[in-house]
C-alpha cells in the first residue's frame, strides 16, 4: 500500500516564492493597463493624440479592440511572447462573449528593432499577412518618424479588419500540378573501385580535352584557308587592274607618226618690219 504525504505549508510557500521570483521580471516589464489605445513606454511618439485618434477611428469602424505599445525592454521574451502576454493581461478584445478574442496588439520592440502584430484567438482566417502589416511602418521608423509609422500600420491593419468583417478569407496558395505518386528510390548499380577513381569525370575530361584539341586544330586550319583565299582574291584583283592599265605595243604611237614630212620647196619666211 502506497501512502502520499501532504506537502507542508512551508514547501508550498517556497514553491510560490520561486514562481514569483521567476515571473516577476517579466510581469514588471509589461506596462499597466492604459486608459487609451496607445502605450508609448519607449517614449518615441511625438503627437500621442494623433496616433490615438487614428486607432480610435479603426476601432469604431471595425469593432475590434486594438492596443499599440512601444517598449525598450521585453524582459528577455520574444516580441511574440511579450505581445501575447499584453493581450492576455489587458484582456484586449473585451470580455463579452461576442468580442472575446477579437483583439489586436501591435508591439514595437525598440531593443530588437522589430514590430509584431498579434491577433487574438477569436480571429479565424485573417485575410491579410500580419508580417506585411507590421512592415508598413519600416520606412517611417527608419527616418525616426514613429508617429507616421504607427499610423501606417494601423491603416493597413484596418484593411484586413474590414475585409475580415466582410467574410473575406485568405486566398489559398496554389500548390501547383500534382507530381503524382512517389516512384520511390531507383535501383542503381553500386560502382566498384575500378569504376571509381574519377572514371566518368576523367573520361569526360579526356574527351573534352581531345575535343578541344581537335577543334583547335580545325579552327587554325580553317583560319589559314580563309586567309589564303583572301590573299588569292586580292592578288587576282590587283593583277587584273595592272593588266588593264598595261599599254600594249600596238597601242603606242610609232616614231614615224611624229615625223614632219620633208618639203621639196620650203615656204618663204616673211619677216615683218
Amino acid at each position: 500500500m502506497h501512502t502520499r504525504t501532504a506537502p507542508t505549508f512551508a514547501a508550498l510557500a517556497t514553491a510560490l516564492a520561486v514562481l514569483l521570483v521567476v515571473s516577476a521580471p517579466a510581469l514588471a516589464q509589461i506596462p499597466d493597463e492604459p486608459s487609451g489605445y496607445l502605450t508609448d513606454a519607449g517614449d518615441v511618439v511625438v503627437n500621442d493624440a494623433s496616433v490615438e485618434a487614428a486607432i480610435a477611428r479603426v476601432v469604431d469602424a471595425t469593432g475590434s479592440q486594438i492596443a499599440v505599445v512601444t517598449t525598450n525592454d521585453t524582459a528577455g521574451m520574444s516580441s511574440q511572447e511579450f505581445a501575447r502576454d499584453i493581450g492576455e493581461r489587458w484582456a484586449v478584445g473585451g470580455t463579452t462573449e461576442e468580442t472575446t478574442g477579437q483583439g489586436v496588439v501591435v508591439l514595437v520592440n525598440l531593443a530588437d528593432r522589430e514590430t509584431w502584430v498579434e491577433l487574438g484567438n477569436g480571429f479565424d482566417g485573417f485575410p491579410r499577412d500580419l508580417a506585411d502589416i507590421a512592415a508598413a511602418g519600416d520606412g517611417f521608423f527608419a527616418n525616426g518618424d514613429f508617429d507616421g509609422g504607427l499610423i501606417a500600420i494601423i491603416s493597413r491593419l484596418e484593411e484586413g479588419l474590414v475585409l475580415y468583417g466582410q467574410g473575406v478569407t485568405p486566398t489559398p496558395v496554389d500548390p501547383g500540378p500534382d507530381p503524382g505518386p512517389d516512384p520511390g528510390p531507383i535501383d542503381q548499380p553500386v560502382p566498384t573501385p575500378a569504376d571509381q577513381g574519377g572514371g566518368l569525370a576523367t573520361g569526360l575530361g579526356v574527351i573534352t580535352a581531345v575535343g578541344l584539341g581537335v577543334g583547335g586544330v580545325a579552327l587554325v586550319s580553317w583560319r589559314r584557308r580563309e586567309r589564303d583565299e583572301v590573299v588569292a582574291a586580292r592578288t587576282e584583283l590587283v593583277d587584273g587592274e595592272l593588266e588593264r592599265l598595261r599599254v600594249s605595243g600596238a597601242e603606242l604611237p610609232t616614231i614615224t607618226e611624229y615625223l614632219i614630212p620633208a618639203s621639196t620647196s620650203p615656204e618663204p619666211i616673211t619677216v615683218f618690219d
